[in-house]
């Protein structure tokens, strides 16, 4: 199966604690991690945050359904990850990593220009 990842937008955020509760559900497997599974998702009020930064991908199946997403925010000089979560029923199928690897590239792109302008002051 292929996988699509994209920067997320406004109208994917109320789907995106649906994602994360699925992808907590997976800690109920391991008890000593299965108070995780009840934690607090994300609220979607995070995700606009996040997705008005630009700093939070998805990952869509070949239906175009969200499966995966990733939360991420600048600060200082760093992309700080806030969460990853990838929907239970595809886990350990490489979408994580792919998340992650678009978040590294938009970091380098990010922070290469911001060094770029500091030389240049």
């Amino acid at each position: 199966m292929r996988w699509t990842i994209r920067a997320a937008g406004l109208a994917d955020a109320s789907a995106l604690p649906q994602v994360e509760f699925s992808a907590g559900r997976r800690f109920l497997t391991i008890p000593e991690l299965a108070w995780l599974a009840d934690g607090d998702d994300m609220p979607v009020e995070a995700h606009q945050r996040y997705i008005a930064q630009g700093t939070e991908w998805v990952a869509l199946d070949e239906k175009q359904e969200l499966v995966g997403f990733l939360a991420a925010e600048i600060v200082n000089s760093d992309l700080h990850l806030w969460e990853l979560a990838v929907r239970g029923d595809v886990q350990s199928r490489g979408i994580g990593r792919q998340l992650i690897h678009a978040a590294e590239i938009f970091a380098r792109d990010v922070f290469e220009v911001i060094r770029a302008d500091a030389l240049a002051s």
